[in-house]
């Protein structure tokens, strides 16, 4: 486990359906490897109390992976040193209520399923995903449906192999190399290959890429549009996790057709790490000032 991790706090928001289950494993994956607390957020628009016995379930999840013995009680999670908490935010519009919770719970990382929704369908059905790509405080995993995620639900086995992080001058790709060396050596202590990825007709980014061992650590330099490049070479590996640094949306070019981000994550086949430009273990004053 983890003990220096930048990431202490994992809030998941869940609305029970079978695309959530996905984003949990991860969620909770993360928590174990990372040492950090998961808090699980119900959403009801309606003014009930939410029947959590349709939630997901951690003591069970981790007794079906091995963690836990068949026997444990609740207090076995403590002893394992992981600190779960459910809420829910009843009579509250999902993308507010998920940022509230951000704020008051601390939240260092937000792991989402994404529904997929594309064409018209996402015009009459905004997404609860897209506000929190286009404006981030604190990085967001993103969990696309039937996608290739980095952990097994049923198992809890790690398949992260191959990272792809896109780099580029601006905004400073430092963040999102980080974080994503990070998850993966708590993720998958195991050889993997990470490849920083950039795109365009400028020199490479001077960038510190990392040196571990048992990993295979790549440049590629590839021409053509940042979001087709990104997308074409994580599906020919293919990859487990993309990585960006995002500014958000920043200019009406960017509001029309969304940032290189949220066209990623719409698009992708794999998990989507975004991290907020100028994060970092001593810099979140972004989340503190909503």
């Amino acid at each position: 486990m983890t003990t220096s991790s930048s990431i202490r706090s994992i809030l998941l928001p869940t609305d029970f359906s079978n695309e959530s289950q996905s984003a949990f494993a991860h969620a909770l994956r993360l928590a174990t490897v990372l040492g950090a607390s998961l808090e699980l957020l119900y959403v009801e628009s309606e003014n009930y109390k939410a029947d959590w016995s349709w939630g997901p379930k951690v003591r069970q999840t981790l007794i079906q992976w091995g963690e836990l013995p068949e026997d444990a009680d609740d207090d076995a999670l403590a002893r394992l040193g992981i600190s779960v908490r459910s809420v829910t935010a009843a009579g509250k519009e999902p993308t507010q209520a998920i940022m509230d919770e951000m704020v008051a719970s601390h939240a260092d990382l937000i792991v989402m399923a994404t529904h997929g929704r594309v064409g018209l369908d996402r015009w009459l059905q905004p997404s609860v995903v897209a506000p929190m790509v286009k404006r981030p405080m604190v990085p967001v995993l993103l969990l696309p449906p039937g996608g290739l995620g980095f952990v097994e639900p049923n198992s809890g086995a790690n398949m992260l192999d191959h990272v792809l992080v896109a780099v580029d001058n601006l905004p400073d790709p430092s963040p999102a190399l980080k974080l994503a060396e990070e998850i993966a050596v708590a993720a998958s202590p195991g050889a993997l290959t990470f490849s920083a990825l950039h795109v365009g007709k400028t020199e490479f980014p001077d960038v510190v890429l990392p040196k571990r061992p048992d990993w295979k650590v790549e440049q590629i330099h590839a021409p053509g549009s940042a979001v087709e490049a990104i997308l074409n070479l994580a599906a020919s590996w293919p990859a487990r996790l993309i990585a960006m640094t995002s500014e958000g949306e920043n200019s009406l070019l960017d509001t029309l057709r969304g940032s290189h981000a949220g066209r990623v994550f719409s698009e992708a086949r794999c998990p989507v790490l975004i991290v907020p430009a100028g994060w970092g273990i001593e810099n979140r004053t972004g989340r503190e000032a909503l």
